[in-house]
């Protein structure tokens, strides 16, 4: 009698381990993901060496130009570059461009005050040693518009990607300078300064 039910136990036990084994899994599947967050890169490709002025009418020779390469790897409409622009005066760092997107220029040996400078931008009043310059810019195969009062960055030229993910951005300056804001009595001789900064927004 106790012989039968050891091998009856046995039976059970061995049945019951050829059961699990038909149901087991032979294959199993690891999903792996990666998230790759939108980004961009600005690089200056050149920038022109500094030109002289003709003391007499305020032209410059030479050209006064800078080149960046644009990269991005976001193709939505919403990521642009703002290209903004700065100049010293005795009372502070303020705006050089107008409101037609002009640029202006400061004599950074003999800083004028930031009312002159104003006065030079809105092209009225006296504004020694503040020179204000015309500006192309060039976008390829972007496209750019200049505008007063964008968000935070107030006037600035605006460049749009459209669905692009690389291109590159020239900011020139003409050689003439705009009209009443070269003075050969009041512009005094020295070094004229302006910055532009190019900002990635909308990412």
């Amino acid at each position: 009698m106790k012989k039968n039910i050891i091998i009856k136990l046995l039976t059970i036990i061995l049945v019951s381990g050829i059961g699990t084994s038909v149901y087991a899994d032979t294959q199993a599947n690891l999903v792996f993901k990666t998230n790759v967050p939108k980004a961009t890169k600005i690089e200056k490709v050149s920038t022109s060496t500094p030109v002289y002025a003709n003391p007499e009418t305020g032209t410059i020779s030479g050209t006064l130009s800078s080149i960046f390469e644009l990269n991005s790897n976001d193709t939505e409409n919403s990521n642009e570059f703002v290209i903004t622009s700065s100049v010293e005066t005795s009372t502070g760092t303020i705006s050089a461009y107008d409101y037609w997107g002009n640029i202006a220029f400061t004599n950074s040996e003999s800083l004028p005050t930031s009312v002159q400078v104003n006065e030079a931008l809105t092209h009225t009043g006296d504004n020694p040693n503040v020179i204000v310059y015309p500006v192309t810019i060039t976008a390829s195969p972007f496209t750019s518009t200049f505008q007063p009062g964008y968000k935070t960055f107030g006037y600035c030229y605006r460049i749009n990607l459209n669905g692009e993910t690389e291109g590159t951005i020239t900011h020139s300056v003409n050689p003439t300078p705009v009209s009443g804001t070269f003075h050969k009595t009041k512009d005094t001789s020295g070094l004229y300064k302006t910055t532009i900064t190019i900002t990635s927004v909308g990412l």
